[in-house]
């Protein structure tokens, strides 16, 4: 068995200077899982750190199973 994974960001809004909340990336992950029948091991929020200290989600990331 072969672990792996999938990052899924948020959308772009606003010519890129602003990114959309993190249910687009929640539903482009469930597209996705649906879609491929992946066997999910786990989800997380992927976050970033920025210059000022802050935290901020910037999407989620798929562990499954993959093929050999």
């Amino acid at each position: 068995m072969k672990i792996a994974f999938k990052d899924f960001k948020r959308d772009s809004k606003m010519l890129g200077m602003m990114a959309g909340d993190l249910q687009s990336s929640v539903d482009a992950a469930n597209r996705w899982i649906n879609q491929e029948r992946v066997d999910v091991v786990n989800v997380e929020t992927h976050a970033v750190h920025q210059s000022n200290g802050k935290v901020v989600e910037d999407g989620v990331r798929v562990w499954f199973r993959a093929a050999r």
